[in-house]
């Protein structure tokens, strides 16, 4: 079982990929490392949803970026404990709450979501990251530069 090609899926492609916009940019050089990267597995994951059809492969890029995912909040939480974040918690749960959420819709296209199922979930991945990275890792960002200058 393979996706059908949807008859505009340039044009559907491009609106899905995440364009790396240097807002994004923490100056946490390792931080801005790993969230291009995501971005860059993001782009990798809408490239198989509309060039390759075959949703195992889908799902095995899924996978990947979830996996980078769930190793970039280690590294934050990580971060945030040993520096004493005091929002680490609400922070940390949020991590959690994407994770969950991811695992879910793992499971929805592991039983054969169609298509749209697949380009729905990119886009509210791509959504969850971008606000996550412009919402609270800005927080964590801005309390990792006053560390470095205390």
């Amino acid at each position: 079982m393979g996706f059908d090609a949807p008859t505009d899926s340039e044009e559907e492609e491009a609106a899905h990929r995440w364009e790396w916009d240097n807002e994004m940019n923490m100056g946490i050089p390792t931080i801005d490392a790993d969230h291009r990267d995501l971005a860059q597995r993001y782009n990798a994951l809408v490239q198989v949803l509309f060039r390759n059809g075959d949703p195992a492969v889908f799902e095995k890029c899924f996978r990947s970026l979830i996996s980078q995912v769930r190793r970039h909040f280690a590294y934050e939480q990580r971060l945030m404990i040993d520096l004493g974040y005091k929002a680490h918690d609400s922070h940390a749960a949020e991590h959690e709450k994407l994770l969950n959420e991811a695992e879910e819709l793992t499971r929805r296209v592991r039983t054969g979501a169609e298509k749209y199922d697949c380009s729905a979930l990119v886009q509210y991945i791509k959504y969850w990251l971008i606000e996550h990275i412009v919402r609270d890792d800005r927080k964590l960002a801005r309390f990792l530069h006053e560390r470095r200058s205390v």
